[in-house]
């Protein structure tokens, strides 16, 4: 399997994703949205939005390696936020540079929604990977 990230010097720069990737080879693998619930389904971090993000960036590992892979593989993430300014920005990037630390860092999406699908979420990372074949 080949990844290749691309940061054009005619776009802006990035820290933490890739304007473009590209991959040849391996399998792809597709995670549904994660949130800040724990394996019981019960809320972590109410009202903590660093909290939130780690564990969603946890349940995405969990799954990750359930696929046979891990953070390495991931080639694009969408989050959906219920808030953004500096504060839910700067936590954001300072869990998510825990957890995406390999040279090709994923493209990636940021929406800000309303509501998510519970009470009290604040986030939802949506992750696709493509894994050795």
């Amino acid at each position: 399997m080949d990844i290749r990230s691309f940061r054009p010097a005619d776009l802006h720069p990035t820290h933490g994703y890739s304007h473009a990737i590209s991959v040849s080879g391996g399998r792809l693998v597709m995670l549904s949205g994660q949130v800040a619930f724990d394996k019981d389904r019960l809320l972590v971090g109410e009202g903590d939005f660093a909290a939130q993000a780690r564990q969603a960036f946890e349940n995405i590992s969990v799954a990750l390696a359930a696929a046979g892979t891990g953070f390495d593989s991931v080639v694009r993430l969408d989050y959906y936020v219920t808030r953004f300014d500096d504060p839910e920005r700067n936590a954001l990037v300072a869990v998510r540079d825990e957890f995406v630390t390999g040279p090709h860092p994923p493209v990636n999406t940021l929406q800000c929604v309303s509501s998510l699908g519970g009470d009290g979420l604040m986030i939802e990372i949506v992750a696709t990977a493509v894994a050795d074949a």
